[in-house]
């Protein structure tokens, strides 16, 4: 029923029902948020993952595709402690 209403209230835009759930795994920092987006009467949604943990945060994007069914998505990663060792690594070769 929130969802409902939330979706009528929304205009065009990202709407202000931000949802967030935090979470600790393995003593890790996890955020997945989700955000609707209304636009000319289509609706999205976008959900982020945020972890320092390259393979969580894969774990968990293809979890959720898995069960959503997702046949197509975009992403964006950066995780600039995995681009480091990854550059000392290739330069010892």
């Amino acid at each position: 029923m929130a969802e409902k209403a939330a979706q009528q209230s929304a205009s065009n835009g990202w709407d202000n029902q931000n949802k967030k759930s935090n979470s600790s795994a393995e003593g890790e920092k996890l955020v997945i948020s989700l955000q609707r987006y209304v636009e000319a009467g289509q609706t999205w949604t976008r959900v982020r993952v945020h972890s320092d943990n390259m393979e969580l945060a894969a774990d968990i994007v293809q979890d959720m595709a898995k069960f959503f069914k997702w046949i197509e998505l975009d992403s964006e990663a950066e995780f600039p402690d995995e681009y480091e060792n990854f550059q000392q690594v290739s330069a010892m070769n």
